[in-house]
């Protein structure tokens, strides 16, 4: 699949019942996009919710209540947003509800996936998480598990596992690839758009969603920030679970946690740039600085690979170069980074290495905006913060 795709993990079976023989005895499902995965649905040959479509909520109860009924929605939502497909990994026929977290059939696989997210079980959270630590070439996205605390304490980070379903705390300098996601949404389960009367809403975390921010962004520009009122709405809203304060925000971003908040009159939004590995640490803890690095290891890469086993000379040394400097400046000319260099010379290659050194600046982006209005009828002067 073209363009961006994006990744989960599924505890419940959704390849077991979804999948084809083939993807069922590899573990891994392509959907190509929603129509594909309503097709799945209708035509499963094994239905485990009975007569009801889509998958209802009494199969598989994980001890967290998630059901192959919740997974399917996740994947679902994703794929209303309309981005690119998504993948779905598990570990086969006969033992897709029991396997090792740290090696799922996507952790190695040659699929090039930009972004993973949780289905609401802590199962595939820590798959996800750990995936986008092991690949490191994509992200991972989760979701909130239940309501937060309010107001957010100071030091949040420590109800971080609790909060989110993370049991091997992907944080610190563990997390520069791992996005948790703040709030939950009330959606309508209108699955085919039948728009009928007797619709039911239910409650999802926001992991799908801002993959679909994602897209939207990693569609546009392959490090742009995914946050914001351009590329960070959330769709099929009825209501976010939560409302926060300024404080509230910026103890979660600090912490290393993404919220989502409503402005009336405009909607939901992606109001974060942070990973795990937290702002304190700094820029390495923004999502559109590891994007930007995940874009350019893996494109240079990607020409580096040409090199392999080729002569290590001046030509071919020169050749690369070349072909780096148009990346770079490309990368440059989208405001994205101030600087960058590239050196590979003949006094690092005198054996049967390929050195080259590539270093460059991010630009820093607005993540807050601070305004005034002055009402200068009063005296003293008014001062109103907006």
């Amino acid at each position: 699949m073209p363009g961006f795709t994006a990744g989960t993990i599924s505890y419940h079976g959704l390849v077991k019942f979804f999948g084809t023989n083939a993807e069922k005895a590899n573990g891994i499902m392509s959907v190509s996009d929603l129509t594909d995965w309503q097709k799945r649905t209708v035509n499963a040959a094994t239905k485990p919710w009975s007569t009801t479509v889509p998958p209802g909520p009494t199969y598989t109860s994980g001890a967290d209540g998630s059901t192959v009924g919740t997974e399917w929605w996740h994947v679902w939502n994703y794929l209303n947003y309309n981005v690119g497909g998504v993948i779905v990994g598990a570990t086969g026929t006969s033992s897709y509800t029991t396997w090792d977290i740290s090696y799922t059939p996507l952790h190695e696989s040659g699929y090039r996936i930009n972004a993973f997210f949780d289905l609401g079980n802590q199962p595939s959270s820590d798959a996800v998480a750990n995936i986008a630590q092991s690949r490191k070439d994509c992200f991972a996205i989760v979701g909130a598990t239940k309501p937060l605390a309010l107001p957010i304490n100071a030091n949040y980070g420590s109800s971080l596992a609790a909060d989110f379903g993370i049991g091997n705390g992907y944080t610190g300098n563990t997390g520069s690839n791992v996005v948790y996601v703040a709030n939950r949404k009330q959606f309508f389960k209108d699955w085919n758009s039948s728009g009928s009367s007797s619709l039911e809403s239910a409650t999802i975390n926001l992991a799908s969603d801002v993959a679909g921010c994602f897209g939207r962004a990693m569609n546009t520009t392959a490090w742009a920030a995914p946050a914001g009122i351009k590329r960070g709405a959330i769709n099929g809203v009825i209501s976010l679970e939560q409302n926060y304060t300024s404080t509230d925000v910026a103890r979660l971003t600090n912490n290393g946690v993404s919220p989502v908040i409503s402005f009336p009159g405009r909607g939901s939004f992606l109001m974060g740039n942070s990973t795990a590995y937290a702002s304190v640490n700094g820029s390495r803890g923004s999502i559109h600085v590891v994007s930007l690095l995940n874009y350019v290891k893996t494109v240079i890469k990607d020409i580096a690979y040409d090199y392999v086993f080729e002569p290590n000379n001046e030509a071919n040394r020169t050749q690369f170069i070349t072909r780096t400097k148009t990346l770079m400046d490309s990368v440059q000319a989208s405001g994205s980074i101030s600087a960058y260099n590239i050196v590979c010379n003949a006094a690092d290659n005198q054996g049967i290495t390929f050195t080259a050194n590539i270093s460059l600046t991010p630009v820093n982006l607005a993540e807050a905006i601070t305004l005034t209005v002055t009402n200068n009828g009063t005296t003293p002067p008014e001062v109103f913060e907006i």
